[in-house]
Parts: structure tokens; C-alpha cells; sequence
């Protein structure tokens, strides 16, 4: 579709994002997105899941909780972008990570429209040539990313400079999804013994964030290798973890941040949440059905406490 192509081409300097995504689905247009260097855990980026152990209901004690202070949430849930920018900014100067996360998710957020104003003019102009339910998918995402960016746009606040030193000061501050990112990013920094403790010690906190983050860890690798255990080397193996990641907290609704990317940048569009989009474009139904049964046992490893396992 050439909707992708447009969306993918005008954000060249966007998209700080790492993994690679295969559409299995009849709208697969081949477009990819341009990556930077510096990756985000915003996709190291599935519906709320279906019923799953009642003991992953609630984050463990001396995790980040998601509740309604929460930044991320401020992020998700927010109508105007510039407000969440002037909410976190505090925060994040006074050293808290997700905070320091959520402000540079503002701004990649937005960048796009900065890149090529006329964007999504030209995405709209094209979207008649979708199909009817996701072109109503395609414009109710681009006019809530449009209102969300446009207070913060005309502020002036966003450049490519600022994403890229966002993200820079955000990948700088030590946490557990951090981290996991550094493994992506520089696997040779760290043992094989030393990257499995790491592992336990981010599936033991049962931060959803830090498991999102951590997906990127357990995908795919080049040789197709499952160094981490069974749960690792595929791309079955990512949205597995992504998927507990949602199962514990991570935002992954239809009308989350991460939906929006799919649908807005690539052009996987439904009114689903993000499990749902994954199993229209990502995977095949036998990886699908793979996905889900791994997702389902994780969390069984992580309610019985025996993290360990996942390395058997």
C-alpha cells in the first residue's frame, strides 16, 4: 500500500527503534522504517491477553507500579503531549528513568510531523485505497496523534536534535529495562552467565517494562541460536515475551502508543489491541497459536517463582 510507503519514507530520521517485523498478511507493502543507532525499549515494542494467573495482577513489591501517577500512563493516556512534557520534566531532572522514557516517546511521537508537515495530509489523500475498517483504523490513530503533537509542535520543542538527545539521556540512566537494552545493543559487554543473571533478575521483578525490553533479548538472532533457553532465538520467542510483558502491565490496547505506531507508521491497522495485530500481520497462525502457549507458560514459570526454568 503505498499509505506505508509514504509514512515509512517520510520518517527517515524518525524512528530510534530496533527489530525487524515480517507481515504475513495480504497488506504486507515490504516498507521498512529507517533505524538509528541508539535503540528505545519502546520497541525493544501486544490486547490486554486473555485470562492469565490471578498472582500476575499485581506488580511485585519494588516495582515501577503502573498506576495513575505513573508516566507511562501520563504518556498513554494523554490529549496533549506538550502537558506531559511539562508534568515529567521535574521528574525526569530529578533522575526518575521512565519518566526520562516517556519524555523522549513524546517527542519521536511527534517528530514525524515535524519532519514533512504534510504527511498525513498525503496518508489521508491515499487512505481510500485501504479497505474500509482499516481506514477507519488508519485516520482515528493519525487524528489522535495529530491532537496529541499539536500543542507540543508549535512550541517549538521539536527537532531531531532533541528525540536523539532524549533518548540519549534515557538510555544513560541505570534500571532494569536499560539494561536489557544494553545486551541488545552490545551483547559482547557481557558473559553468557552474567546475561542469564541479568535475565532471572528482570523475569523475577516482574516489571513489565523492563520483560518489553527484554523481548528484543530473547528474539531473534542471527544463526537462529536459543542461547537464553527455549524461550529464545525466534520471533515467535519476542512476541511471546512482549506478550507476558502485556499480561503484567505494559499498555498494549487498541488505542495504545505502540498500536499506533503499528498502524500509523507500517500500516497494520485494526480496532484490536496490539496481540491481535500481531496475529493479522506479524505471525502465521501456527506461530500465533506458538506465541500464545509460551506467553501462557511464562507466566505459569513466573507465578510458581521458578524462573530458573525458563533456561532449561
Amino acid at each position: 500500500m503505498a499509505i506505508t510507503a509514504l509514512a515509512a519514507g517520510a520518517a527517515l530520521t524518525w524512528h530510534i527503534r530496533s527489530g525487524t517485523e515480517t507481515n504475513h498478511s495480504a497488506n504486507d507493502t515490504g516498507a521498512a522504517v529507517q533505524r538509528e543507532a541508539v535503540r528505545s525499549p519502546s520497541s525493544l515494542t501486544t490486547p490486554e491477553t486473555q485470562a492469565h494467573p490471578p498472582a500476575m495482577k499485581q506488580q511485585s513489591p519494588g516495582s515501577k507500579s503502573l498506576d495513575a501517577h505513573s508516566p507511562m500512563l501520563a504518556y498513554e493516556n494523554s490529549e496533549d503531549l506538550a502537558q506531559v512534557v511539562e508534568q515529567l520534566s521535574p521528574a525526569a531532572q530529578s533522575g526518575d528513568w521512565q519518566a526520562k522514557w516517556m519524555l523522549a516517546r513524546a517527542f519521536d511521537e511527534c517528530f514525524p510531523q515535524v519532519a514533512d508537515p504534510t504527511l498525513y495530509g498525503k496518508i489521508r489523500a491515499s487512505a481510500h485505497e485501504l479497505p474500509p475498517e482499516v481506514q477507519a483504523d488508519m485516520l482515528r490513530h493519525l487524528n489522535r496523534s495529530e491532537h496529541r503533537c499539536r500543542q507540543l509542535i508549535a512550541s517549538g520543542q521539536v527537532t531531531r536534535t532533541k528525540v536523539l538527545e532524549s533518548f540519549d539521556v534515557a538510555l544513560r540512566t541505570e534500571n532494569l529495562a536499560n539494561r536489557a537494552t544494553s545486551l541488545v545493543n552490545s551483547p559482547e559487554s557481557m558473559s553468557e552467565n552474567d546475561a542469564k543473571a541479568m535475565i532471572r533478575q528482570i523475569v523475577e521483578s516482574r516489571d513489565p517494562w523492563a520483560i518489553w525490553a527484554l523481548s528484543e533479548v530473547m528474539g531473534e538472532t542471527e544463526d537462529g541460536a536459543n542461547e537464553y533457553g527455549p524461550f529464545s532465538g525466534s520471533k515467535v520467542d519476542r512476541w511471546a515475551w512482549k506478550f507476558v510483558a502485556c499480561a503484567l502491565g505494559y499498555p498494549c490496547g487498541p488505542d495504545s502508543a505502540e498500536v499506533r505506531r503499528l498502524c500509523v507508521t507500517q500500516g497494520h491497522c485494526a480496532s484490536q489491541a496490539l496481540e491481535g495485530v500481531v496475529q493479522q500481520a506479524f505471525l502465521t497462525p501456527a506461530e500465533f497459536k506458538e506465541a500464545i502457549g509460551k506467553r501462557d507458560e511464562l507466566l505459569g514459570i513466573i507465578a510458581a517463582g521458578n524462573v530458573q526454568s525458563i533456561f532449561r
